[in-house]
């Protein structure tokens, strides 16, 4: 699993680009789902993920989860997952 963190880690970071979309593999659904979860959030499933740039904590991305068996995702939740440089993950609610 901190192979698949450290992966979205670098797909947050690797692009200047601003507001782009992440291709999430399995892997990486499995753990940013499992992440946002352990944090004590409602997420069934990983959806869909921005990268949103440096923050002072470190590189972020904007995840929407939703429901594992329906299209779609909670329009009215998002994440802020941040990839800390000493390879720690914080996450909270997108504000």
């Amino acid at each position: 699993m901190k192979k698949t963190i450290l992966a979205l880690a670098f797909a947050a970071a690797s692009s200047s680009a601003f507001a782009e979309e992440i291709a999430m593999d399995r892997s990486m659904i499995v753990a940013i789902t499992a992440k946002i979860q352990s944090k004590g959030f409602n997420c069934p499933i990983a959806k869909l993920a921005l990268k949103k740039g440096a923050s002072a904590k470190g590189d972020v991305i904007q995840v929407w989860c939703g429901p594992e068996d329906a299209e779609g995702v909670f329009e009215k939740f998002q994440y802020r997952v941040t990839f800390r440089p000493d390879d720690g993950v914080d996450v909270a609610e997108w504000q």
